[in-house]
Parts: C-alpha cells; sequence; structure tokens
C-alpha cells in the first residue's frame, strides 16, 4: 500500500513539475494558420540565450499556471531565438529583448511587450492589449 502511494505521489509531481509548455513547435506560418483556424491570436516570445530578463521570464512567468492557463486559451504561443530566426525578426523590427509580440492571424501587430514582466504585469498587459489599452 505504502509503495503505490509513494508511486502516485511521484507521478503526480513529475506531472506538475514536467506541466506541458504552453509554447508550441509550429513554424510562424502553420502559427498562423492554426490561429486563424481556431479564433487565438499568436504570442511571440523573441528571445536571445544570452539574455536575462529572458531567463528570467523562463523562470517565473511562463511557468505561472495563471500565465500558462491564458496562452493556452487564447494564443498559439510561439517561442523565437531572434538570433537565428534573422528574417521574422527584422520583418518585424525586434531590436530588444525580451519581446513578446501579440499578433493577429493576418499578421498584424496588436501590440509588443518589451522588458520582463511578473507573472501578475504580463497578464495584465496582456489582458489591456486584447482591450486595445496595452502600455509597453
Amino acid at each position: 500500500m505504502r509503495t503505490r502511494l509513494l508511486t502516485a505521489f511521484f507521478c503526480v509531481a513529475a506531472s506538475w513539475v514536467f506541466a506541458a509548455s504552453p509554447f508550441s513547435d509550429l513554424s510562424f506560418d502553420a502559427a498562423r494558420k492554426e490561429a486563424a483556424k481556431t479564433g487565438k491570436i499568436i504570442l511571440i516570445d523573441f528571445y536571445a540565450t544570452w539574455c536575462g530578463p529572458c531567463k528570467l521570464l523562463d523562470k517565473t512567468t511562463w511557468p505561472d499556471p495563471a500565465v500558462s492557463q491564458l496562452l493556452e486559451q487564447k494564443t498559439v504561443a510561439l517561442r523565437i531565438d531572434a538570433e537565428k530566426e534573422t528574417g521574422l525578426s527584422r520583418r518585424y523590427d525586434i531590436g530588444e529583448y525580451p519581446t513578446v509580440l501579440l499578433i493577429t492571424p493576418k499578421g498584424k501587430i496588436i501590440d509588443r511587450l518589451t522588458g520582463y514582466r511578473d507573472p501578475k504585469q504580463f497578464v495584465a498587459d496582456f489582458d489591456a492589449a486584447l482591450a486595445g489599452s496595452a502600455k509597453q
């Protein structure tokens, strides 16, 4: 009985620790099609591997349950290494990291969020962007 309880505990803990990322491995074009099909917007986290604030987003903001739920419900979310995907970075004039873009399925920018945001601030800024009153 004890072994079963321990096994169940570790399975639940492992699923919590290794929860699925809200980010997709889709290409930008595939993400646009998926967003159009599902009625969602596209969120792109443009980052650089050396960027401290980007790493802080990875550690605190993206794994937050409220942020993950928001991304899963309202976006097709992508993470793009801006130094590797230079064409898309140039297309959207990415010059600061992190830059999070909210984009329509047709490719039009809804809003641009630059710099680190903790989970609470990210959710507030995301909601403001969708309401048309975002602050950068």
